[in-house]
């Protein structure tokens, strides 16, 4: 199998997948909630640690070493 032939048996897979949501791939507003979700998602995962990182005194964990 040539890698063009991957290449369509992959993308088959994905349009499958898009179809069963009722979602079109190249639709703009489908990339833009996309975008937006992963830029939530990164937000929330940076901030976690972030925050509970503020919240420790340098000094203790300075000692704790």
């Amino acid at each position: 199998m040539t890698r063009a032939g991957c290449g369509h048996i992959s993308r088959g897979g994905e349009r499958r997948e898009f179809a069963a949501l009722g979602l079109k791939p190249r639709v703009p507003a489908t990339l833009v909630v996309a975008a937006l979700l992963l830029a939530v998602d990164t937000l929330v995962a940076s901030l976690m640690p972030s925050m509970r990182a503020a919240n420790v005194n340098p000094i203790d964990s300075l000692r704790a070493e």
